[in-house]
């Protein structure tokens, strides 16, 4: 792992934040476990593309970025990679337990990941920090 830097729409990134977090919090709102399943596809896309060319930054980039524009800013790739990652094994937590273990537990895990991925779509994302930590 080097220390990829890489630009990218701001808009994007924002987009694809906020749109995740969006979809938890559906998911654990309306008790829909298929939801989950969607993003942890959205984040295993993220993981294995990268940030720069997962789906969601490459639609916006596509539709709305086209009439929006919106600036560029630099970014960690694989930094958030590992968030990205650590994303997928939570999200995949959330799914072991709704399908496979205690239903109410599985709910409880998900509000905190709602919670977790809210708070890493307005700016402090835990999973980054976690990797610089790891990486000193």
């Amino acid at each position: 792992m080097g220390n990829d830097k890489v630009m990218i729409s701001k808009g994007g990134y924002a987009f694809s934040r906020y749109f995740l977090a969006v979809l938890i919090w559906i998911s654990l709102l309306l008790k829909q476990r298929e939801v989950l399943i969607v993003v942890l596809v959205f984040f295993l896309l993220a993981v294995a593309l990268k940030l720069r060319r997962s789906p969601l930054v490459v639609f916006y980039d596509s539709t709305i970025g086209r009439i929006l524009p919106s600036k560029k800013v630099e970014i960690d790739e694989d930094g958030l990679r590992f968030a990205n990652a650590l994303g997928s094994t939570l999200c995949l937590a959330c799914l072991g337990l709704l399908y496979f273990g205690p239903a109410a537990l599985g709910w409880y895990i998900t509000g905190f990941f709602a919670v977790f991925k809210t708070v890493s779509a307005f700016g402090y994302c835990p999973g980054l920090k976690l990797y610089y930590l790891f990486k000193k």
